[in-house]
């Protein structure tokens, strides 16, 4: 009687913690729906207000130089706005569903693809993998890259470098920032899902998790999803404050080997 309650007892164990996961799962996926509502209603109404514009700007345009150029931009930042959001929720789905697509990668063309990705110059490259290689996902890889290149880009001085190095076994991306560094709890939670850091500046805070400009994004996807993506290619991601200034944020995945 006894061996059987004990059974019991671990059968309920497990379905307690699979009840626990399942309601854990539906809570992240309410709080990713009403952000998801939340910021792609956002530029749609200022679309709609810089559509209305648009007309009159364009009309005044002719008699006094005004902005009917600046409001097509501000139009076409708002669409971007929208595609990276949309991007970034479609990577999250591909991973959910394990829907990744492997094939032989040259790590050095896959940092240069994300440079010019984040509309960076490929003398930001520092590879020293010696032509390494590795199995995986160009899409998301790409993603995972550019989320970290656009973080530093926006939200941290500005990208230092991407560099690429390999071991026998395993090959790095660092992306190095020119910015004051990370806050103590960026750092422990910048990688959990819709966590947005922030830390202390002299022109104010700086928001160091979502990828995206201020104004734009604030969902807290960025970093998240460079860490999904990495432990989905057998690897994993670190943030870390360097020595002299500035952050330094690594993906290190296995190094494929005939």
């Amino acid at each position: 009687i006894h061996h059987h309650r004990g059974e019991v007892g671990i059968l309920a164990e497990a379905i307690n913690d699979m009840a626990k996961r399942i309601e854990r799962q539906l809570r992240d996926q309410r709080e990713l729906l009403a952000g998801v509502s939340h910021e792609i209603r956002s530029p749609l109404a200022r679309l709609r207000v810089l559509a209305e514009l648009l007309p009159t700007a364009s009309g005044a345009d002719a008699q006094a130089g005004s902005s009917a150029p600046d409001t097509v931009a501000k139009i076409e930042r708002e669409i971007i706005e929208i595609d990276e959001l949309v991007g970034k929720l479609l990577a999250s789905s591909r991973l959910d569903f394990g829907a990744l697509s492997l094939q032989t990668l040259s790590a050095r063309d896959v940092a240069l693809r994300a440079l010019e990705r984040a509309g960076l110059g490929a003398e930001l490259l520092r590879d020293s993998s010696q032509g390494a290689e590795l199995r995986g996902d160009e899409t998301l890889l790409a993603r995972a890259l550019g989320n970290l290149l656009e973080n530093a880009q926006h939200h941290a001085g500005g990208v230092q470098s991407l560099a690429v190095s390999a071991t026998a076994l395993s090959l790095r991306f660092e992306v190095t920032d020119d910015g004051p560094g990370l806050s103590a709890e960026a750092i422990a939670r910048g990688f959990d899902p819709f966590f947005r850091g922030w830390a202390a500046q002299p022109t104010g805070p700086l928001l160091l998790n979502s990828g995206e400009t201020a104004s734009r994004g604030s969902l807290g996807l960025g970093l998240s999803l460079v860490r999904r993506i990495a432990r989905a290619h057998g690897g994993d991601a670190q943030i870390e404050n360097r020595e002299e200034r500035g952050a330094l944020a690594r993906v290190e995945l296995p190094r494929w080997i005939e």
